[in-house]
């Protein structure tokens, strides 16, 4: 049922009403957790559809059957949940080493649980300090941390020294919580472990309430959580209300329950369904839980009112019962009075609670408005200070006529907080909580919310930085402007350190909602944080409009420190949105010492991306010494990474490598995580570059796994356009195509000009050898606008490249050759001697197919004077020799033919090369050309079995001219091989 109270005069109901089968699969999966195969369990439903209910029966249950069993809750708040991040699981880490229930733990196991809590209370502290000590400070309050544990155990175990380093004073722990030092995957990787080791040594029962409140950060914790627990005892039951799919946070909820189902099946007990396919069936339970003579005329009118919602049966039940329309005969069983109108019961669940509340006494209509403004849970003695009576007084009418009596509210825990009692309720329905608080006029709403706030301020005061989000609330509603803003920019900079970006840049908009231009200090401040955010996220609109209102502060009075730091700002906007030149400028324009050195940095990637080598390269040499002078380890970092990427750039590949890993070291000794995520990509770029794919792979998924942490939305395209090359490179080139295709939705999301060409020439790539050309060209048009756009030379270079196998593919050889000539030029004044050479190649190739020897040749020999001697980039040039020989009808070199040959053993030999070497076995009767015919379809099919459509995999086997080669030769040498005694006829 959905209310631990019957039909009947408000008395325990002995049963849970219709939901035996959910009851059934909740203990299955109980069973199979504690055997060792941790599980994951998603009650969803509309309120009232009985998920606490549900939740609450098989906790009693459980804990009934397993007498070892730990239960811990955490529970979202409508009102303040989205704005503090992990609120759940702080609850429900604070449950386990307070030995205190979490509001979602069923008040009936609440006792029992807390008393195995505390039996257990050294090994879950052994956890913490064995896996999350940055925990605390963090999700637990540190010294009321300490303080619960006593002397006695923290000695007994050995934990005071490794705990007490982690605590903070209040400024210090605001201070940990936004310090990149900190970062939001490894509080999740401990939080994990912390539950892992305790779910390990005892079986345990997470219960998520109203997860449909979530912060985003919760939800990711929630994403890691249920895909570690596979191997451990532990039971993860969240509750959650299917909200709007425009609702941003459902959605990212949504996404990770259909993860879930992905790896696990089917992980959902749909209440709502339920409710749908039995809310008849419920009714008529409910109604037999008491003795009752209710016609089956009364059950239909009933369920046609209420469709079967618990809430709104139970709600409707009790009004009728309260109003005497319904009466006791003399044998105790309920009866419909003679006087029953229907016309007259509230229709919706909003009249049944109104219903409800008006029949109070003032003074308890008083405690309920005053709770309400508090939120879903309150806390006695704050309700206790605002009406000025005895909190003793308070608690027991609280847990008297609203709780036993009225059914209004509920005793939830009871806590210390510094010295001070904190004995929490909460409402027994969270849309009491809402009607009470909506109903309240503007004014006295206003002046209860200064009243909560001031209260909870002095409760917390010596971690009032914890609940900073919920203090910001009240302040702001009750008008109290200056701790309003306090306390928004205090949750602002909180989420933003913990990378919960859309809530920090809800906090920082709210702030500068209260921050008029006379506040300069405030708007300064907020300004500049948020624009930290839009940054991170690639909305670059908006950070440019931040910049251009600091710019404006800095202006009048004359702020130089200001200035530069939003002209440094601005360099990298500019850099980001490749306007190069002006990045340039606004550079040399940044004179203070400490920011001078990554103004040097940033132009030296402008002068990069323009091409300008030596420019770079001095502006590198300056950002180093500087950054090295003053202990700029961050900025250090990323110079070396510049400087690795100048070698890469010219082919000097080994050098790169070491370049890279000297950037990396020193991004991690300063725990530059953003640094580090930028320059594991580059890593992986040079990697694969090399044909170490596996490493490659493993510096993208390092780099992934920040990215998702730090919410770098450029970085993630620089990822997928990264993934998807080495992808074309294996082999796959749906998934390069599709890698890349969203590469370029970030980056234009982003504004992101260069990467916009980048992704577009990727995209473009791999269409060309998908045969999609039509598609391509257009890429190809809009990518190369924008690479002309911002003077962007090395993507103009590139995209000619693409342009030039796009015409060879569809058998253009003259405009091949144009596309490639025209680039050369660019190549060899960027120093791009790599990309130089495979241009010469795709010369040689176009006059190949033309039959213009002389040039091809010419082309050939210049582009092995440009490779290194050996290699997989020469793999291809002595197939040319040879059909350039055959092309002149010389006969064929047998050295260059074996040579020729052998690379033909290389698992990525491209598809040209099979072909230039068949023609010229075939031609010249060589007994290997049916192998190499054989070798060639076989590498055809290889690359083909990884496409997807029949039909897509169909054109890719015969569009492209080199495959149609290749085919055509397999069926030539087939047929004159048919007949032959012992010749096979199909391939190995």
């Amino acid at each position: 049922m959905a209310d631990e109270t019957s039909a009947a005069g408000g008395r325990p109901a002995p049963v849970l009403v219709a939901r035996d089968a959910e009851l059934a699969r909740l203990n299955a999966l109980l069973d199979q957790a504690l055997a060792g195969r941790g599980q994951v369990c998603y009650i969803a439903g509309e309120a009232g559809t009985g998920k606490t209910a549900l939740s609450e029966a098989f906790q009693r249950l459980a804990q009934a059957r397993h007498p070892e069993l730990l239960i811990a809750a955490g529970s979202c708040d409508a009102q303040g949940g989205a704005d503090t991040p992990y609120a759940p699981f702080r609850e429900v880490l604070t449950s386990l080493t307070a030995s205190t229930s979490g509001k979602a733990v069923a008040a009936r196991a609440k006792h029992e649980n807390e008393v195995r809590l505390l039996k257990a209370i050294r090994l879950v502290t052994e956890a913490v300090a064995k896996f999350g000590p940055d925990l605390v400070g963090v999700f637990l309050p540190g010294t009321p941390f300490l303080a619960r544990l006593g002397d006695f155990v923290l000695d007994q175990i050995g934990l005071r020294d490794k705990l007490k380093k982690h605590i903070t004073t209040k400024a210090g722990a605001r201070e940990a919580l936004s310090a990149t030092t900190l970062t939001q995957d490894q509080m999740i990787e401990q939080f994990v472990n912390v539950l892992r080791d305790i779910a390990i040594r005892l079986p345990l029962v997470i219960v998520l309430d109203d997860l449909h409140w979530a912060d985003a950060a919760s939800i990711d914790l929630l994403f890691r959580l249920v895909r570690r627990i596979s191997d451990v005892r532990l039971l993860l039951i969240a509750a959650y209300r299917p909200l709007s799919t425009t609702d941003e946070r459902q959605q990212a909820l949504e996404r990770v329950v259909r993860e879930t189902q992905r790896n696990r099946g089917e992980v959902v007990l749909d209440l709502g369904a339920v409710v749908d396919a039995r809310g008849r069936q419920f009714v008529d339970a409910f109604l037999e839980t008491e003795p009752n003579h209710l016609s089956p005329a009364f059950r239909e009118e009933l369920y046609k009112h209420t469709e079967g919602n618990p809430l709104f049966t139970i709600e409707l039940l009790r009004d009728l019962q309260q109003r005497g329309l319904l009466e006791r005969d003399a044998s105790g069983a309920w009866c419909e009075s003679k006087a029953l109108d229907w016309s007259i019961i509230p229709a919706r669940v909003e009249g049944v609670i109104a219903a409800r509340l008006a029949g109070l006494p003032a003074d308890l209509r008083d405690i309920l408005n005053c709770a309400a403004v508090e939120g879903e849970v309150f806390t006695a003695e704050i309700i206790a200070e605002r009406l000025r009576v005895e909190p003793l007084s308070l608690i027991r009418t609280l847990s008297g006529a609203l709780q036993t009596e009225h059914k209004l509210v509920r005793g939830d825990d009871a806590r210390r907080i510094g010295n001070r009692r904190a004995s929490r309720y909460r409402f027994t329905h969270q849309l009491v909580q809402r009607y009470l608080y909506d109903n309240l006029d503007r004014v006295e709403r206003s002046y209860l919310h200064e009243a909560v706030g001031l209260s909870l301020e002095q409760l917390h005061a010596s971690e009032s930085d914890v609940i900073a989000p919920v203090l910001a609330r009240h302040f702001e509603a009750a008008g109290l402007d200056d701790k309003a803003r306090l306390y928004l920019l205090r949750a602002g900079q909180q989420a933003a350190g913990a990378y919960a970006n859309e809530a920090a840049l809800a906090f920082f908009d709210r702030l500068l909602a209260l921050c008029d231009d006379g506040l300069k200090a405030e708007r300064r401040d907020a300004l500049l944080a948020r624009e930290r955010v839009l940054e991170v996220l690639g909305r670059r609109s908006a950070q440019r409009e931040d910049l251009e209102a600091l710019d404006r502060i800095a202006r009048v009075p004359e702020d130089a420190t200001l200035r530069d730091e939003v002209r440094l700002r601005s360099t990298q906007l500019s850099v980001q949105t490749g306007d190069y030149a002006a990045a340039i400028t606004t550079a040399a324009a940044v004179t203070t010492p400490e920011r001078r050195a990554d103004a040097l940095l940033l132009a030296a990637r402008a002068h990069f991306r323009l091409g300008e080598r030596e420019a770079c390269h001095a502006a590198l040499d300056q950002a180093l010494e500087l950054s090295r002078r003053q202990g700029q380890g961050a900025t250090e970092a990323r110079a070396l990474q510049q400087l690795a990427l100048l070698s890469w750039s010219s082919g000097d590949l080994a050098d790169a490598e070491a370049g890279m890993a000297a950037a990396l070291a020193r991004a991690r000794s300063v725990a530059d995580l953003r640094g580090e995520a930028q320059i594991l990509v580059d890593a992986g770029v040079i990697a694969s570059d090399q044909h170490h794919f596996d490493t490659a792979e493993r510096y993208f998924t390092e780099a992934r796994a920040i990215v998702k942490q730090t919410g770098q939305r450029a970085a993630e395209a620089r990822i997928l356009i990264n993934e998807g090359g080495s992808a074309f490179e294996d082999g796959d080139l749906e998934l390069a195509r599709d890698y890349a295709a969203r590469a370029l939705e970030i980056a234009i999301d982003t504004g992101e000009r260069q990467l916009q060409a980048i992704a577009g020439c990727n995209l473009a790539e791999a269409q060309v050898a998908l045969g999609g050309y039509a598609e391509a060209g257009r890429v190809l048009d809009a990518a190369r606008a924008q690479a002309q756009e911002i003077g962007y030379r090395r993507g103009l270079v590139l995209l000619s490249e693409v342009a030039a196998l796009r015409s060879l593919a569809m058998g253009d050889a003259a405009a091949a050759c144009q596309h490639a000539s025209e680039a050369l030029p660019g190549a060899l004044g960027l120093g791009l001697s790599p990309v130089a050479a495979r241009l010469e190649v795709l010369v040689a190739r176009a006059c190949l197919a033309s039959g213009d020897v002389v040039a091809g040749r010419q082309a050939l020999a210049r582009a092995q004077a440009q490779l290194p001697p050996a290699g997989a980039a020469r793999s291809g040039l002595a197939a040319l020799e040879l059909g350039f020989a055959h092309a002149a009808g010389e006969a064929p070199d047998p050295q260059l033919l074996g040579a020729a040959v052998a690379v033909l053993d290389e698992p990525r030999a491209p598809l040209w090369v099979h072909a230039i070497v068949l023609r010229c076995a075939s031609a010249a009767g060589d007994p290997r050309a049916r192998e190499i015919a054989r070798s060639a379809l076989a590498a055809l099919d290889r690359r083909a079995v990884r496409i997807r459509g029949a039909e897509a995999r169909a054109a890719f086997t015969r569009v492209p001219p080199e495959h149609a080669e290749v085919q055509a030769a397999w069926a030539s040498l087939r047929a004159e091989g048919a007949g032959q005694p012992g010749t096979s006829v199909g391939p190995k």
